[in-house]
């Protein structure tokens, strides 16, 4: 990966924590800078995420009815150090936000979206996001995740 490229893996683990802790280990993962997963492993016991030396964790600050964020960016410690990560927080649940300090004059902002089937928060973060933030203060925007939002013509039916 060159300094001019930011590969980002988006994933969907179904709270398995089989699934979580394969991406955090898999050594092809280690390309990536950013690891952007929804409805991640969340451990009670915890009160977090799974924790990797590989990667830095960021989780919402925003927490749903269950009591655990459904978004997780994990920041790759070998291109990134902490110091050049910012988390944002955002009063949106299911949302994990934060901005990367790279070569550019400006920050690269990064959005993970999990958008429940049962409500949609798109509309609420796309506001906050027009009234609270300027586009011309990042070098980039990268909004990735699961948006739940099925079309009829994905659905094929036997």
């Amino acid at each position: 990966m060159t300094t001019n490229q930011i590969a980002i893996l988006q994933n969907n683990v179904h709270k398995s924590k089989e699934r979580t802790n394969s991406i955090l280990n898999d050594p092809d993962t280690k390309h990536y800078a950013i690891l952007m997963l929804q409805e991640q492993y969340w451990s009670a016991y915890t009160k977090s995420s799974p924790i990797h030396h590989a990667w830095t964790l960021i989780e919402s600050t925003a927490i749903n009815d269950n009591g655990q964020p459904r978004t997780a960016i994990y920041v790759n410690n070998n291109l990134f150090p902490a110091s050049k990560i910012t988390p944002m927080a955002l009063p949106i649940n299911d949302v994990t936000a934060i901005t990367l300090n790279t070569l550019h004059e400006k920050p690269s902002l990064f959005v993970n979206i999990y958008n429940p089937c049962d409500k949609n928060i798109l509309s609420e973060l796309q506001e906050h996001l027009r009234k609270n933030f300027n586009t011309r203060d990042y070098n980039m925007i990268i909004i990735g995740g699961d948006f739940n939002t099925h079309h009829p013509l994905w659905i094929r039916t036997v």
